[in-house]
């Protein structure tokens, strides 16, 4: 993953705060590409980051994917994709994302994540309209709307 040596190290630092990664600043731009490198790998992390990023950011890096890291969208460039150290943006706007991060994101595409982030994304859209909603109707009214909705889909799903 040399593609990270395309950062400057205040970037990589960024990257790995980002990442909770500790002892980076003390650490030399090959050390810290290391630490960096060794964190996207992991599978855990990279599960809990992909069901929870956003709808757009989510379809458009499996679109980068699927076309070889040509991505037309330019929501992208502003990411938590990038800022995390899972896509490189070149200064020609294109998106590059590494072999072994693809590997990853392959493999922990299972039914069991796929529920996982449906869920996680139903809750977090449930979150925004009551964010919305707020002083049109109370925050118990809102709590029994999401329970009987959340009621009404376990219902359809089984």
């Amino acid at each position: 993953m040399s593609i990270l040596f395309n950062y400057n190290m205040e970037k990589l630092k960024e990257i790995a705060r980002n990442r909770k990664i500790r002892g980076f600043s003390k650490l030399k731009k090959e050390e810290l590409v290391n630490k960096i490198e060794e964190s996207l790998l992991d599978e855990d992390f990279a599960y809990e980051f992909f069901k929870k990023i956003d709808k757009i950011e989510f379809d458009t890096f499996k679109k980068s994917i699927a076309t070889n890291n040509k991505i037309c969208d330019k929501l992208i460039f502003a990411s938590d994709l990038e800022d995390y150290g899972y896509i490189y943006v070149t200064e020609d706007k294109d998106v590059i994302v590494d072999n072994n991060i693809k590997n990853i994101f392959e493999k922990i595409q299972t039914n069991q994540f796929k529920k996982d982030r449906q869920r996680y994304q139903l809750i977090n859209d449930y979150c925004d309209a009551a964010i919305n909603l707020y002083g049109i109707c109370s925050i118990k009214i809102m709590v029994i709307l999401l329970l009987l909705n959340l009621i009404v889909k376990q219902i359809i799903l089984n």
